[in-house]
């Protein structure tokens, strides 16, 4: 498309996680780190933008698959460092798990006891799955970590040295919780996106043309 000249404005991917065993597990996708990182790089190099959806806050994952996580935000943020603009190339969008019935992690998640009589009407009907700014957790400080790199090559020296499980274990603190929960409110989350995915619909407002003006 790009050597045909048609203008791609973005490319919405979903990533969902950086921990393979839980894209393939949990998800039912069989994911390559490796191979995502190259694709991402070809899109950079041609400044096509690309928004990524990630899920975090699952049951399911396990302190080792943070430590997978936090090694491809790392490893990421490397393999784009010397590209031009990268920050504005690559926006991640961070989505709460939620479960919907019919599926089988629906069926998976009831079993493990996550899923109450009144899930339905209690979360499903009542948020939407983009994270509020105030929503923080470990996932949210590493992926909040990850996006701060890719304006600061410097801080993937931080996230080298987070990848381990005693490492994750003490972001995953009450009291890295509290920091992280407070910069969001006094920023509004910059770091952490606005609750409503104010990114998205901006970027969406401004690829989409203007109606003509009225004679």
């Amino acid at each position: 498309m790009k050597e045909l000249g048609i203008e791609v404005l973005e490319q919405k991917l979903g990533l969902q996680t950086g921990s393979e065993r839980s894209n393939r597990e949990v998800y039912g996708r069989r994911f390559d780190n490796a191979e995502f990182i190259k694709k991402m790089r070809m899109l950079a190099e041609n400044g096509i933008p690309a928004q990524i959806d990630v899920i975090s806050d699952s049951p399911f994952e396990t302190i080792d698959d943070k430590v997978a996580i936090m090694r491809l935000y790392r490893t990421f943020s490397e393999a784009k460092r010397r590209i031009p603009k990268r920050n504005q190339l690559f926006a991640f969008m961070d989505h709460k798990l939620m479960f919907y019935p019919g599926t089988s992690l629906f069926d998976r998640a009831r079993k493990a006891g996550y899923v109450h009589e009144t899930y339905i009407e209690d979360v499903l009907l009542k948020r939407r799955t983009v994270r509020r700014h105030y929503d923080i957790d470990v996932d949210r400080v590493m992926l909040g970590l990850f996006k701060a790199s890719l304006r600061m090559p410097a801080l993937t020296w931080v996230m080298r040295a987070l990848e381990s499980k005693v490492a994750i274990g003490m972001l995953s603190s009450s009291p890295v919780l509290w920091v992280a929960r407070t910069i969001g409110a006094v920023r509004r989350s910059r770091i952490f996106h606005a609750e409503a995915g104010g990114y998205l619909y901006a970027r969406t407002a401004a690829a989409t043309p203007a109606p003509p003006a009225a004679e």
